[in-house]
């Protein structure tokens, strides 16, 4: 395919020489001119093993190129890709600047040019931006329609530094939300090789998936932190204790538990973590995350409530199983019985 990627930085370089090297015409834009030359010569704009000699390869091949000119690159590419950063405000929005500045020239681009287009987007992206800002900013600047003239679509990276090209390569998944079957169906001949199940899906979807994953990382780093401080202060070998908790692959290394739903309860989890906090301050140590698992919980029997509670009309309720999970008759902090005390103190 031709294949245009805007943006330079550390994802756009990769996704870049990565596509070069299975074959496809990529040309990569950037309104850095050191990296455009970088490239151009054969050389990496940053630091990642492998990428050096990957991107003289694609010169060597003549799959890759880099330009400034932005207006050429959407013309040349059936696939547009954007990787360009999305920054955060002071509040912890995204800044789009970069990613507006991006449509427009892209915009501008298909206006002029014939032939259906894929804007794909790798930038990572809150929910909702897509269809409430990109694709209207395309449709505004360009003066074509979605699903007609070019199709959009989340394609979010999974790419960590250091390692990047060999997680381009072999990614546990790869993620496309698109608005129509012809922008996904080009985008999955694009990842045709590339040995990984394929997901496809409506770009709000997509977009969430990055956040839940990264999320989901950072809980992990933090949750590791602290139980290694409490067994520091326990006089116990945390790492010994990670290592041992890692092998459970059927419970704590696995996709149990994190499916959403319902409040936990029983006689253990609420207990221990109870314990858990009591020794923490015992020892005058903070932990934030631990010290936030119950409070969150008991916020989600209060979301159900609230829920119930919504409509004035509903003055009958059926609660069917009081237990805190099913093939059990243990009601010990049973979140359901929580649910029912809280009811009953309100109606």
């Amino acid at each position: 395919m031709n294949i245009s990627v805007f943006g330079l930085g550390y994802v756009g370089c990769v996704t870049a020489a990565c596509l070069a090297s299975q074959g496809h015409r990529v040309v990569g834009v950037d309104i850095n001119i050191e990296k455009v030359d970088a490239i151009n010569n054969g050389c990496s704009p940053i630091i990642e093993r492998g990428l050096k000699e990957l991107i003289r390869e694609g010169r060597r091949s003549s799959n890759l190129r880099a330009t400034h000119d932005s207006f050429e690159a959407g013309v040349h590419g059936d696939v547009l890709v954007i990787c360009v950063g999305t920054p955060s405000d002071a509040n912890g929005n995204l800044n789009f600047k970069f990613i507006d500045r991006v449509c427009i020239d892209i915009a501008h681009s298909i206006r002029e040019a014939s032939g259906f287009k894929v804007i794909v987007v790798r930038s990572t992206l809150l929910p909702g931006t897509i269809d409430q800002r990109i694709i209207p900013l395309l449709i505004k600047e360009s003066g074509k329609q979605v699903r007609e003239d070019f199709g959009v679509a989340s394609n979010p990276e999974f790419l960590r530094e250091g390692s990047a090209i060999g997680d381009f390569n072999n990614p546990p998944f790869t993620v496309i939300g698109t608005v129509d079957e012809q922008a996904g169906a080009m985008l999955e001949q694009l990842y045709q090789d590339i040995p990984a199940p394929i997901f496809r899906t409506d770009p709000n979807t997509a977009c969430m998936v990055k956040y839940a994953c990264n999320a989901f990382h950072g809980l992990k780093v933090v949750f590791a932190n602290e139980i290694g401080q409490l067994c520091k202060k326990a006089g116990v070998d945390g790492t010994q204790v990670m290592d041992i908790f890692c092998q459970d692959t059927s419970l704590n290394i696995s996709s149990r538990y994190l499916k959403p739903g319902f409040a936990f309860g029983g006689s253990c989890l609420p207990k221990d973590l109870r314990a858990l906090l009591y020794l923490a301050r015992h020892n005058d140590l903070q932990l934030p995350m631990l010290e936030s698992i119950l409070p969150s919980n008991r916020l989600h029997i209060q979301r159900v409530a609230d829920i119930i509670l919504s409509d004035p009309k509903q003055t009958k309720v059926g609660i069917i199983g009081l237990v805190f999970k099913p093939g059990t008759d243990d009601l010990r902090e049973s979140p359901i019985v929580q649910l029912v005390e809280t009811l009953n103190g309100v109606c």
